[in-house]
């Protein structure tokens, strides 16, 4: 019984410490690894290319500028382009769906840029062809 009773009280723990982190993500400055957050914060970027990112990695995303929603992603470098595949099923692409333009941070820094749907086959050769895929590109 003495053992049940600790296995519940770090059940009881653990579901405080999450649901605590789910409630306190959307007041931070971004996302906090799978919780979705608000605005994001930071100075803004000064590159007007992608030629800093090296290699595939994980951005912050913020969507809906009139109440921000961020999330980490994935994305995938390559020939100087950035790209997200969002899942059907995400928040986040019913989010992007709405609205293209979106506003991303690698580091500290942000970038206003707009996600356009890659439609060209021989753009997406390589990539996952059952994926949706959008390459972000810089505002002017």
């Amino acid at each position: 019984m003495f053992i049940i009773r600790w296995i519940f009280y770090i059940v009881v723990l653990f579901g405080v410490v999450l649901g605590g982190l789910y409630l306190y993500a959307p007041y931070n400055n971004g996302p906090i690894e799978m919780f979705p957050g608000g605005a994001l914060a930071g100075p803004a970027g000064t590159e007007t290319d992608w030629g800093f990112i090296k290699d595939d990695g994980v951005l912050d995303l913020e969507l809906r500028p009139e109440n921000p929603y961020s999330v980490r992603v994935n994305y995938i470098y390559r020939n100087g382009n950035i790209y997200i595949d969002p899942a059907p099923d995400r928040t986040w692409y019913a989010l992007l769906q709405e609205n293209q333009n979106v506003r991303v941070r690698f580091d500290e820094d942000i970038y206003e840029v707009t996600a356009v749907l890659v439609t060209d086959e021989a753009e997406k050769e390589g990539m996952d062809p059952t994926r949706i895929i959008y390459r972000l590109e810089f505002r002017q």
